[in-house]
């Protein structure tokens, strides 16, 4: 059971972050660039987030709808159980493509504190979830589900705050970066 989960957990969400990498990367500078002409991120935000999610949603309910009969004609019959978990797992997986680049508002606003709170609780969530599935129900994709529902919740917590950053003014990016050398705020 655990390969199954393994497996589809490495398979799945590839492309999507894959491309939510690329796109923080970019973001980053975009963000850093918003933050010098307007001085606020609300507008890049809502575009990122509006994109992320019509990007994202094509392939989403692909493997919702048809997560166990494509891994077995692609895989083999052996692996229609991955399909289902990759079924369930599908909507937490949307909304960690679409957390996953807003974590680059956190590091151009000096806001990381949001960031280690949405890990924490998400790490301690994610134990209570795997705790409760296997002493308590019993039953592996039950514990997928329960999965799943923690990765929703957890990322949309980080999209939310990401979207109370985003609203704040800050007047320079420069104070944002606090690893920057102090000689460089000088100059």
């Amino acid at each position: 059971l655990a390969g199954l989960y393994s497996f589809s957990a490495r398979i799945d969400p590839v492309p999507l972050i894959v491309i939510a990498t690329a796109v923080s990367g970019a973001l980053r500078k975009e963000a850093m660039d918003h933050l010098d002409r307007v001085g606020g991120l609300l507008r890049v935000y809502k575009v990122t987030v509006k994109s992320l999610f019509l990007i994202g949603l094509v392939p989403t309910v692909i493997m919702m709808l048809f997560g166990r009969p494509l891994f077995a004609a692609i895989f083999g019959p052996q692996w229609i159980d991955a399909g289902r978990v990759i079924q369930i797992l599908s909507p937490g997986i949307l909304f960690e493509f679409i957390a996953l680049p807003l974590s680059v508002f956190f590091l151009v606003t000096n806001s990381q504190h949001y960031t280690l709170v949405i890990q924490a609780a998400g790490f301690a969530c994610l134990v209570g979830a795997l705790v409760v599935g296997r002493y308590l129900m019993h039953d592996f994709m039950a514990t997928c589900y329960l999965i799943s529902a923690v990765m929703v919740v957890v990322n949309l917590f980080a999209i939310s705050f990401a979207a109370k950053v985003a609203r704040v003014n800050h007047p320079s990016h420069l104070d944002a970066i606090p690893y920057l050398p102090q000689f460089l705020e000088d100059s």
